[in-house]
C-alpha cells in the first residue's frame, strides 16, 4: 500500500510557480527548490528500509501532472489533478487498485471520483502508453474493463457496512488483477 505524501502537494505548488500558473518566483526560489529536493530525498531514503515508507528517488510530480492534465486542467490549481494523475500513473505499476479517500463534501475529491469512475478503464490506460509501446501487461489490457477503484468520503466516524462491503469487493478485484499481473511475468 502506498499513500500520497504531503510533499506531493508542495511539489505541485512549486510546479505551478515554475510554469507561471500560480504565484510568482521570488528571489531564491531555485535554491529553496534544491534544498527541498535534497531533504525530501534524504528523508525518504532513510525511512525506506522500514518497509512502511515508499522511496522512489524523489517522486517527481511532473509525470503525475502529465497523466492527469488530460482530464483536469492544471489551471484549476487544486489537488484533483494529483488524485487523477496518480491513479493513471500508478495503476499496473506499482498498484493493482486505487482507493481515493477524501473528507466528507470535498469538491476536489468528488470531481476526481467522477472522472475516475468514468475514465478508469483499460482502454484509457492503453491510450496513455506511448505509440502503442510493448508492455508486459498487454494480456491484461487486451479487454475492455474497469480497473479496481473505490472512492470513499469520510467524516471521521467508522465506515458503515455498505462501505465495508464495497472495500471487500475492491480487495477481491485488486487481488485478481495482481494474480494476472504476476502471471504475465
Amino acid at each position: 500500500m502506498r499513500t500520497a505524501p504531503v510533499s506531493e502537494y508542495i511539489k505541485f505548488v512549486d510546479w505551478l510557480i515554475r510554469n507561471n500558473i500560480e504565484g510568482e518566483r521570488t528571489k531564491g526560489f531555485a535554491i529553496r527548490g534544491q534544498v527541498k529536493k535534497y531533504f525530501d530525498n534524504a528523508i525518504r531514503k532513510r525511512l525506506a528500509p522500514s518497509g512502511l515508507f515508499f522511496h522512489d528517488g524523489g517522486a517527481p510530480v511532473e509525470p503525475v501532472v502529465e497523466a492527469g492534465e488530460k482530464y483536469v486542467s492544471p489551471h484549476t490549481t487544486v489537488e484533483t489533478i494529483l488524485t487523477v494523475g496518480s491513479a493513471f500513473h500508478d495503476i499496473l505499476h506499482p498498484s493493482c487498485g486505487i482507493i481515493s479517500i477524501g473528507p466528507f463534501g470535498c469538491m476536489p475529491s468528488r470531481v476526481a471520483e467522477a472522472i475516475l469512475n468514468e475514465k478508469f478503464t483499460t482502454t484509457e490506460k492503453k491510450a496513455m502508453l506511448k505509440n502503442g509501446a510493448s508492455t508486459p501487461w498487454f494480456p491484461i489490457l487486451s479487454k475492455e474493463r474497469k480497473f479496481p477503484f473505490i472512492a470513499i468520503e469520510t467524516d471521521g466516524n467508522p465506515f458503515p457496512q455498505l462501505i465495508e462491503a464495497r472495500m471487500e469487493a475492491f480487495c477481491l478485484q485488486a487481488e485478481r488483477l495482481n494474480e494476472k499481473m504476476l502471471a504475465c511475468h
